[in-house]
């Protein structure tokens, strides 16, 4: 059910900026709790060198297409799941915004389904999920 609260593309904007960066996050989420690693610390780094990544390598999506999808270091190749999960994460959240407006209905679809598309990487990765 729509609500009759309008939605300006400003807003759809902010909640696909809000999903991108909340995509990076989630893609930390799927790489390291399987690993048991922290969250939190270290910082984001190259998966294959183990090179820190400077914040200005670390911008949603952009990073990604900047570098050519290489470490800025040892220039091996970054996996692509990195900005497809952001760009999803940031397609999720925009849509939820765009059909609900700026609800709790919108917030509600937007989480649960960046919830799903953590689960379903994950699982795609190293088979977690049971049958």
């Amino acid at each position: 059910m729509r609500f009759n609260v309008p939605t300006d593309t400003s807003a759809i904007f902010v909640a696909g900026v809000l999903g991108a960066i909340l995509g990076s996050f989630l893609n930390v989420l799927i790489v390291r709790l399987p690993k048991e690693e922290s969250i939190v610390f270290p910082g984001s780094k190259c998966p294959k060198c183990g090179n820190p990544v400077a914040w200005f390598d670390n911008l949603p999506m952009l990073s990604w297409v900047f570098l050519a999808g290489k470490c800025r270091r040892c220039r091996e190749t970054i996996s692509v799941q990195y900005p497809l999960v952001e760009l999803i994460t940031a397609l999720l959240w925009a849509a939820a915004v765009w059909r609900y407006g700026v609800t709790l209905e919108a917030v509600t679809g937007a989480v649960f389904g960046t919830m799903l598309l953590g689960i379903g990487v994950t699982d795609a990765k190293h088979y977690l999920i049971p049958d």
